[in-house]
């Protein structure tokens, strides 16, 4: 694998449309959190997972570089928070492909703050990206792919009319040296702690690490050239959404279909929102069916599958689908989908899922980090491009922001209508996430001890 190899892997790896509008709604000071975060954690994150990749390159990753440094529970709650990461990235994920799903229907936009109908269009579009899946990758690869080319499509819209429309006719949004300061209050923490969930992804690289060529110069390389490129993408997505919209007026789901349809308004061109909310729609979709599938094949990777059921491993005879473990996310999915209205508006929910999803990611980072730190001795040798000082400092950089960033997630919106409620949710759901881990690493130890030797 070449420099440019490894810079475009790390690309498609990491860039997430939908945090582009969560940041434009946070403000203009957005765009100087993207550069802080790709600072303190992107390139931490990638130096580390690359180091530990080439010089552990064991199958599992995170999982097998924490069992290394610190055994064998620390190692399977790394991989099992990692793996339970996802469940509710799912429905946070059918929130968003929902809530542009109504505004592409005439009318729908007033439904848009229903909790029945969110959730109602979130089960189907469930529904529709899992029973493909269930029945094989043949047919499940079709909802992925027009899933993928709906899901580009908008964003490259957005930043192109955008910019045209900046230049025309300036921005919506005054963005001044006062604006783009980030302000030292709690009320967009939710949102920096996005931002920075948004450069996560990267330790999908220690799958290739021993793969690339001559990596002391082409890894520094592919990390200055994605990480510029990612980091422009975030930026310039982040400035067309404000070019567009007054960042008060931007919504955490819907922002890039109101964007294109006031840049359209613009250029007197009409249905450009529906059409960008119903590719959005159906790209969320897809993403959940790519994931969904990616996932239920992810705890062989990390280093779990031994202290699961046997069955959640098991092959559909004649789909050769992990059917049990698809089925089994998509339960989980729909009960979160459900459970995270319960007190709170729709805005409320998306975003409990979303800070559920940053924090049940961030635990396994820490611990990586964590790991990086005691093992940065041995890590640094023969063909590394880091020496153990400039390791253990990433490390330590890359820790404190996940930390940060786990913190912040915590507090709620500043719009939320019961922060107690959705503070409390999320300390109960992460407290319930690490207990059934626990839970699982001490039944499967149980069974192991009785069995014979």
């Amino acid at each position: 694998m070449s420099a440019r190899d490894l810079t475009l892997f790390l690309i498609v790896a990491l860039f997430g449309l939908r945090w582009v509008a969560v940041a434009a709604a946070a403000g203009p000071s957005s765009l100087v959190v993207w550069v802080v975060a790709a600072a303190v954690l992107f390139v931490p994150l990638v130096v580390c997972v690359l180091e530990l990749g080439r010089r552990y390159p064991e199958e599992g990753g995170l999982y097998a570089w924490v069992k290394r440094a610190y055994g064998e529970y620390p190692a399977f709650m790394t991989g099992w928070t990692y793996w339970a990461s996802n469940l509710p990235f799912f429905p946070g994920l059918l929130y968003f492909a929902a809530g542009n799903a109504l505004l592409a229907i005439p009318g729908g936009a007033r439904f848009g703050d229903s909790p029945v109908h969110i959730a109602g269009i979130a089960l189907f579009g469930l529904l529709v990206a899992v029973i493909p899946n269930v029945l094989g990758i043949g047919r499940g690869k079709w909802v992925q792919n027009i899933g993928a080319l709906a899901y580009w499509i908008p964003g490259a819209a957005v930043i192109l009319l955008g910019t045209a429309a900046f230049l025309m006719y300036g921005s919506e949004t005054p963005i001044t040296v006062e604006t783009v300061v980030p302000e030292l209050s709690l009320d967009r923490a939710l949102a920096w702690s996005t931002i920075a969930f948004a450069f996560g992804g990267v330790e999908t690289a220690s799958l290739v690490a021993t793969q690339v060529q001559d990596p002391r110069r082409a890894i520094p390389r592919a990390v200055i050239a994605a990480g510029a490129v990612i980091l422009a993408m975030y930026v310039l997505g982040t400035l067309a959404l404000l070019w567009a919209l007054p960042s008060g007026e931007i919504s955490r789901i819907g922002g890039f279909a109101q964007a294109m349809e006031a840049l359209g308004e613009r250029a007197g061109v009409g249905g450009l929102g529906p059409a960008t909310a119903a590719m959005l729609a159906i790209g969320g979709i897809g993403g959940v069916g790519a994931w969904i599938t990616a996932t239920a094949r992810l705890p062989y990777v990390a280093g779990i599958d031994r202290y699961l059921p046997a069955r959640f491993g098991k092959l559909h005879p004649r789909w050769g689908t992990p059917h049990i473990a698809i089925l089994t996310q998509a339960a989980i999915a729909a009960v979160l989908i459900v459970i995270g209205q319960a007190g709170t508006t729709v805005r409320g929910a998306y975003d409990m899922l979303v800070a559920m999803s940053v924090i049940s990611y961030f635990i396994p980072l820490l611990l990586m980090f964590a790991a990086a730190y005691r093992l940065a001795p041995a890590a640094a040798g023969q063909g590394s491009w880091v020496s153990q000082g400039m390791l253990r400092v990433l490390a330590m950089v890359g820790f404190a922001a996940i930390a940060v960033g786990t913190g912040l997630a915590l507090v709620p919106a500043a719009d939320e209508t019961r922060p107690g409620l959705a503070m409390t949710k999320l300390l109960v759901l992460t407290a319930i996430l690490l207990v059934a881990g626990s839970a699982l690493y001490l039944r499967a130890n149980r069974r192991r001890a009785k069995t014979p030797s």
